[in-house]
């Protein structure tokens, strides 16, 4: 969400928001002399809680969800984002005191417009007034895919439901650099459906990194290749065991990311993952004894949560695990090509093994990045 504050030096209104590792401020308001600093404190905690609780509206819409289904949390959403409206005239009249609608998002709307009517400025509530149009019209042009300006901080939140958009976006940016791929990272799309196109990729250059059959998945293999892979470098390999667990039960690339990320999203607001999800994980650490070794999995247990993923950013949690773990197919790849069948057939001048610089050399890159896209073109992308 936008984070609202009060800079008492210049009397303004500060919006800031991240997007990404970065953030970016901009001033929304000047706050006039006659209002003391408690009421400007009010103003940005009003404003805080409805950019909150607009975003929830974007974040928290599961769309496997039934839309039929009344007066459950998702029913709830839905009509808050139907509400954009209403919060909007809210704001500018937010009618008697003691009549309060049952909506966070209308709450926090008219709870702004009553502390606008306190401090009693016609100039501020324009300025207020534009900034809430700002934040709404943010919502709606994330869950279209537009990113651009304010809408750009969704990148930093872990939707429930993949967009099938976002999905095609970021397979076309790991096609064009899968060991790089910065753009997935940097806020350039929705990190639960650039979670869907990794996974896809991920299992390809697992199949790439162990010599296997892509029409046999062999998901204990590629386990213990990432495993293996945490020898040169540290590897999540809880997280990725989970994921080829789920792929080996028969869950598409999807729904195990979006199960993953719902159970996290569950954890966060306090509650237990779902059962399933509950007993897939430990039986997911039980079967992981048996594909690293006793101090690997030993530091695994220190470390092991309820939950998978990180609770307050688990989409890009994932997003980080699985491109990890791609790295760390390319380095297993890496290793036995160079001793196997070095990529140097085409070097001018003959060169040696001995002369090539494995960390830097970008034909090391290409040749693997090319063999996963050879195997991930195979996977039906309009199914995802």
């Amino acid at each position: 969400m936008t984070a609202f504050s009060y800079a008492p030096s210049s009397r303004q209104i500060i919006a800031s928001w991240r997007i990404g590792a970065p953030r970016r401020a901009e001033p929304v308001a000047g706050v006039p002399e006659s209002c003391e600093e408690e009421g400007a404190d009010l103003l940005v905690a009003a404003l805080c809680g409805l950019s909150e609780a607009a975003w929830a509206t974007y974040a928290d819409i599961d769309e496997s969800a039934d839309p039929d289904e009344t007066n459950t949390e998702q029913w709830h959403l839905r009509e808050e984002r139907a509400d954009f409206d209403k919060a909007r005239v809210l704001t500018i009249e937010p009618g008697e005191r003691d009549r309060w609608p049952y909506s966070p998002l209308l709450s926090a709307a008219k709870r702004l417009g009553l502390v606008l009517d306190e401090i009693g400025d016609a100039r501020l509530r324009i300025q207020i007034a534009r900034a809430v149009d700002r934040e709404l019209d943010a919502v709606v042009a994330a869950d279209m895919g537009d990113f651009a300006g304010l809408a750009q901080q969704a990148v930093t939140l872990s939707r429930l439901s993949a967009s099938p958009v976002q999905i095609q976006a970021a397979w076309a940016i790991l096609e064009r650099d899968l060991l790089g791929a910065h753009d997935v990272h940097e806020a350039s799309v929705d990190p639960t459906a650039a979670c869907v196109a990794t996974t896809v990729w991920l299992r390809a250059a697992a199949i790439v990194a162990t010599a296997s059959d892509p029409g046999d998945p062999s998901p204990d293999r590629w386990t213990r290749a990432v495993a293996r892979a945490d020898d040169i470098e540290a590897m999540p390999i809880d997280t990725i065991a989970v994921v080829f667990r789920s792929l080996a039960d028969g869950l598409s690339p999807r729904a195990t990311v979006e199960r993953l990320v719902r159970n996290a999203h569950r954890v966060a607001a306090g509650q237990m993952p779902g059962l399933d999800g509950l007993r897939d994980r430990l039986l997911g650490l039980d079967d992981l004894t048996e594909k690293v070794d006793q101090q690997t999995m030993s530091r695994i247990l220190d470390e092991v949560r309820v939950c998978v993923l990180d609770p307050l950013r688990p989409a890009p949690s994932l997003l980080e695990a699985l491109h990890t773990a791609i790295f760390g197919c390319f380095l297993l790849w890496r290793a036995e090509i160079l001793v196997e069948d070095p990529v140097v057939d085409d070097c001018e001048d003959d060169q040696d093994l001995e002369e090539i610089e494995p960390d830097n050399d970008p034909r090391l890159r290409e040749a693997f990045a090319a063999a996963v896209a050879a195997v991930a073109v195979r996977t039906d992308r309009m199914s995802l």
